[in-house]
């Protein structure tokens, strides 16, 4: 037998041991980190992509009933059409290398470290991006043509003081806010889907304030509904104006001049004060990738090295961003890290 084969090679599998599944550790690490470490992945909706890169929604315009009675002409209704593209053009990665020498002398379990903080890492970048689109939604205006189908993007003022003293008036203002919002999207005809998969993404500076709510957290207000969730002592919101709450860091606070993503993704000031975000998950937004989740880790000869490698390529946009109400949020602190 040669030497090779003479070896026995732990993570080299096949009949003759020349199959390296060190990559199987790696991606099942950071698939699962990945679901984990998400909190905007189970309400994304990802079209993937085979032979393109871009996907396609086409807006259709309103549709007007009429009648007629026995001996009158139909009128024929003319159909108004646009589209919204969605093309992904970037792959975001992470890559490490690691010295032989040092993959020798060091604990074997770093590898399995590192590829967890790529799943952690890739996770954050989804859902900042996902909140970061969220959050655009208020700009939208739509198209002369699909006016009467389409309404123009959400956003409700709301001033507050920021501080503990004012703690109550402040969570009155914010609950006030968010249910102007949600009247708005009731009135678009979105009842139903606001109330049986609306989510409302805050940040933690607002979920502090709303724990303040004299009403919002008291047991007498709840009514064995599903606000009995709410709780100050646990410092839990769950439901606000029937809608569900989910508090995240990764809700844009602070502005955003740079994203592997492009310039689409940025966040302006102005945009980072929208710190309460209400989407219904199926409508507002769509994703697409052309390669999901995926990772490596090879070997570079010529470096005497082993080199780490996770990757994914998608993109985030619009699909109908006039059902989603956002709340522009004037004097909030500057969260505390």
């Amino acid at each position: 037998m040669s030497f090779i084969q003479d070896l026995t090679r732990p993570d080299w599998g096949g009949p003759d041991s020349d199959v390296d599944i060190h990559l199987e550790e790696h991606l099942g690490i950071v698939d699962s980190t990945f679901e984990y470490s998400s909190k905007l992945a189970p309400y994304m909706n990802i079209r993937s992509l085979r032979g393109t890169n871009t996907a396609r929604i086409d807006r259709l315009g309103d549709v007007t009933i009429a009648g007629r009675k026995s001996g009158e002409d139909l009128n024929i209704q003319t159909g108004k059409q646009d589209k919204a593209i969605l093309g992904v053009d970037t792959l975001l990665y992470a890559r490490q290398q690691f010295d032989k020498f040092d993959d020798w002398t060091s604990n074997l379990d770093s590898r399995r470290e590192w590829g967890r903080n790529h799943g952690i890492a890739l996770a954050k970048q989804f859902d900042v991006a996902v909140l970061t689109q969220a959050q655009k939604t208020a700009d939208f205006v739509p198209p002369a043509h699909l006016r009467d189908a389409f309404r123009p993007g959400i956003l409700v003022p709301a001033t507050i003081q920021g501080t503990l003293a004012e703690g109550e008036s402040d969570a009155d203002i914010l609950v006030q806010a968010h249910r102007r919002g949600i009247e708005r999207l009731i009135n678009r005809d979105l009842g139903d889907l606001v109330y049986s998969e609306g989510v409302t993404f805050v940040t933690p500076g607002v979920f502090s304030i709303l724990l303040e709510h004299r009403r919002l957290t008291n047991v007498e207000f709840q009514g064995g509904g599903q606000g009995e969730g709410n709780n100050f002592a646990a410092g839990r919101v769950a439901v606000m104006n029937g809608v569900r709450v989910v508090e995240t860091a990764r809700l844009p606070a602070a502005a955003i001049t740079s994203s592997p993503l492009g310039s689409d993704f940025q966040v302006t000031a102005a945009q980072a004060r929208r710190q309460m975000v209400t989407i219904i998950p199926s409508l507002t937004l769509f994703a697409a990738q052309v390669h999901g989740l995926d990772g490596d880790y090879w070997e570079w000869k010529e470096k005497f090295s082993w080199v780490l490698d996770t990757y994914q390529s998608y993109n985030i946009g619009h699909r109908r961003p006039d059902a989603a109400a956002v709340v522009d949020i004037t004097g909030m602190p500057a969260p505390q890290l």
